[in-house]
């Protein structure tokens, strides 16, 4: 049954799955406050941290919520909780969860309904407006790195055996990366917030399908899990569905903020001020990625006769110079990948316990 208020209506389902026997998966819905939870580190540990993350977020946010910041706040509250609740029990050391949430900021601003976002780990956030479906949150996994990084194809990904590997995780250490966004929402926009159970068994045209023929958010939310349990549904699924009914339609009347990962007080991120469609969709920045290397367009090898004729007298000299500056450059990469190496961390499991 959709539940609704004066700014928004919506919907959420949470499913144990086919395969799984326990639901590590928690989900909140109020109407300024909605977060999916995807609990890891067995059977108690992953529902236990899930269950601490949400009943975090939804106490400190008993208030409205003014800015994204705040809600940022909430998650690295949500973050001290779990890791609290494990050090007083030795059985749930470990344990972790991604998160995603949207919240309702207040005061509105010129006619529109002002939306934050967050962002930790592989659970995602999508956005339904015109009969366009958008993913706005960047998954935090070792396969979306090895994609963004121009190592796997989709395709590769989603039978990755190793497609289960989160990058980031809440539970995980002091501090918590934090992907977030603000901005303005118009009337009819709609938002999915969701665990990886569901997109692994349903892709993101089906998604868009079901929301352009079923107007209702618990409708939506009912229907998808639905597909996933048609689908095998390998792990919990869990979608909230949220619509927008205050504000106006029509364009909005200012630029939102750029998405952000916030990792400390003392980090200063950039901001961007690129266009509404930039500062929305672009993937967030990743954690630390090595750089890419690519080729001029246009520039291939050059045949041995060419390389003889372009030798010139001082030819010798330059050689020398650039083996030095490869040898440079190679020593520098060398000493990146292992400070990248030392410095982040990839959750996976070893059985039920969670492997870092």
């Amino acid at each position: 049954m959709t539940a609704s208020s004066d700014t928004v209506s919506w919907g959420a389902r949470t499913d144990v799955g086919r395969v799984r026997s326990v639901n590590q998966d928690n989900i909140h819905a109020e109407p300024e406050l909605f977060v999916v939870a995807d609990g890891m580190g067995g059977h108690q540990g992953g529902e236990v941290a899930s269950a601490v993350a949400v009943e975090a977020m939804s106490r400190s946010g008993e208030e409205p919520t003014p800015s994204v910041d705040a809600l940022v706040e909430r998650v690295r509250h949500a973050n001290s909780a779990i890791l609290e609740r494990a050090g007083e029990d030795a059985a749930l050391a470990g344990m972790g969860t991604t998160l995603c949430a949207l919240a309702i900021l207040q005061p509105d601003w010129k006619g529109g309904v002002r939306v934050g976002l967050v962002n930790v780990g592989d659970s995602r956030i999508y956005r339904f407006a015109d009969g366009i479906l958008d993913q706005i949150s960047h998954d935090h996994s070792l396969v979306a790195d090895l994609v963004q990084q121009g190592h796997l194809t989709e395709a590769e990904a989603e039978e990755h055996p190793q497609r289960n590997i989160v990058t980031r995780a809440l539970g995980i250490a002091d501090d918590v990366d934090v992907d977030s966004w603000e901005l303005v929402a118009r009337r009819g926009e709609v938002y999915v917030l969701c665990s990886d159970g569901l997109v692994n068994e349903v892709a993101d045209g089906q998604i868009a399908a079901t929301m352009r023929r079923l107007d209702d958010p618990a409708e939506v939310a009912e229907d998808l899990v639905r597909q996933a349990n048609d689908n095998g549904a390998r792990d919990n699924v869990s979608v909230v569905v949220v619509r927008i009914e205050g504000g106006s339609e029509g364009p909005a009347d200012a630029l939102p903020m750029a998405p952000r990962s916030l990792a400390g007080e003392d980090e200063d991120q950039p901001d961007s001020t690129d266009a509404v469609a930039a500062s929305v969709y672009d993937d967030p920045p990743a954690v630390a990625e090595p750089q890419r290397r690519s080729r001029r367009p246009g520039v291939g090898r050059r045949s041995a006769t060419t390389e003889r004729r372009a030798r010139g007298p001082g030819s010798r000299a330059r050689i020398v110079v650039s083996t030095l500056v490869i040898a440079a450059i190679v020593g520098a990469a060398v000493l990146v990948i292992g400070l990248y190496a030392r410095n982040n961390y990839f959750v996976s499991f070893d059985g039920e316990q969670v492997v870092i």
